[in-house]
């Protein structure tokens, strides 16, 4: 009998070893409850993908149940002990109760296959009330009372301004309510459940106490527009704070389109900024765009894949677009092989007409795409993160489908740089 325990015995360990060297997979949630969104819209969220075994994590496939679920860059394999953060984005793409899953395959083998639930409710967006207005409450830890008489005395101004002032309870009890409320930045619950209410304005703020007096920080949110207002405000008293607040929102309201202008031009220099250091040598998004001339039925870029892509974006009324098509006919003489493309894309989607009469008159002879206003919403939002609405801009996209070069603007340093760089990508591979 004790000769045949021993064995057992021995197994057991062995066993035990094995299974004590194994990755484990742990994820930081299995649920991401979006609360509601406009249709249209996207969201994001991250989750913590942590091996705390004892040998290499490999990831062998992340994939979603809907191509409304943008997937993350994600490691191949994660060491014992490390960890690695996945972005998934949501775009809502249906109205109505949603639920969509992630799946993440690993080789853990007691949890090879874990599941990401998603849920939350997608609205139509509401027929927005011109010049209706909600100021919701001022935070002044302390001091209410301060605070709820600079709101009362803006609704005032506001009043007499012909603006249709609001309650703004509902909005409140809507960004109370969400899930991401206290996580997700409050200018943003405000302008999503603002355009959910179908209001024009919404100002909120907060006030804090200083050795000076009093500090105001002011947003207005125009769903309207992309981007909130940002304004502060210093009085040495109540009466002061008071009188300062009103002109400050009234300057706004008097100076919005010159304001809004501005904004538009610094926000989307900063949106060009950010998506380049995201995109660099990043694989190229799965674009598809309808053709306007020089093909029939939609571009995907996925077809080019071994071809190097020169992607260039233009407007009828931008001047540097004009040089950079003169620019563009002469790269013949690159394209010895034929292994360069070059497409361009219009975005004067309101006048196809026109744009093929520019296209005649400047003799484009490569294919020109439009970028229409109602592209799908997966396809919307792959474009929002692609093109920063910016003209001249090209798109330097490799026979890998690498982007390798995302340029605004046109002059003689540029072409030399970009001519230099599609000689490199057109001997590679």
């Amino acid at each position: 009998m004790r000769a045949v325990l021993v064995p057992m015995a021995l197994v057991i360990l062995v066993w035990v070893g094995c299974s004590g060297s194994s990755p484990k997979v742990e994820l930081s949630s299995e649920e991401w409850n979006f609360g509601e969104l406009l249709l249209r819209q996207k969201l994001s969220t991250d989750i913590v993908i942590k091996n705390v075994g004892r040998s290499p994590l490999e990831i062998e496939g992340i994939r979603s149940t809907c191509d409304c679920v943008l997937i993350g860059e994600y490691p191949e394999q994660i060491a014992p002990g490390d960890s690695a953060i996945l972005t998934i984005t949501y775009i809502a793409d249906a109205v109505g109760e949603q639920k969509k899953t992630v799946y993440i395959e690993t080789n853990d083998k007691e949890n090879s296959l874990l599941s990401f639930k998603i849920r939350g409710v997608v609205s139509e967006a509401a027929e927005i009330r011109d010049s209706s207005f909600a100021v919701l409450p001022f935070e002044f830890p302390g001091n209410m009372k301060v605070g709820l008489s600079v709101a009362r005395s803006i609704e005032k101004m506001l009043v007499d301004k012909g603006f249709h002032l609001e309650s703004g309870a509902p909005l409140v009890e809507k960004i109370k309510s969400d899930p991401g409320y206290l996580k997700q930045g409050t200018d943003e619950l405000v302008r999503k459940y603002a355009a959910i209410l179908g209001l024009n304005f919404a100002l909120l703020g907060d006030i804090r106490d200083t050795p000076e007096g009093y500090w105001m920080r002011l947003f207005l949110i125009d769903t309207h527009f992309d981007y909130y207002i940002p304004k502060q405000i210093l009085a040495s008293d109540t009466a002061s704070l008071i009188s300062l607040a009103q002109d400050t929102v009234a300057s706004v309201m008097d100076n919005l389109g010159s304001i809004e202008s501005r904004l538009f031009r610094e926000s989307i220099q900063a949106k060009w900024l950010r998506n380049r250091a995201k995109m660099m040598n990043k694989p190229a998004p799965p674009i598809e765009l309808p053709y306007l001339t020089g093909g029939k039925g939609e571009f995907r870029l996925a077809d080019y894949k071994g071809k190097v892509v020169l992607m260039h974006f233009f407007s009828e009324e931008c001047e540097h677009c004009r040089e950079e098509i003169e620019w563009l006919s002469k790269l013949d003489t690159l394209n010895t092989d034929g292994n360069l493309v070059i497409v361009a894309v219009s975005i004067d989607a309101d006048d196809p007409d026109g744009v093929k009469r520019y296209i005649e008159e400047k003799g484009i002879d490569y294919p020109v795409l439009l970028l229409p206003f109602d592209l799908p919403p997966v396809q919307d939002a792959i474009m929002e993160d692609f093109f920063s609405g910016m003209t001249p801009q090209i798109f330097v996209i490799d026979k890998d489908g690498l982007i390798r070069e995302n340029m605004v603007g046109f002059n003689k340093k540029l072409t030399s740089k970009l001519e230099n760089l599609l000689k490199t990508v057109l001997s590679e591979g």
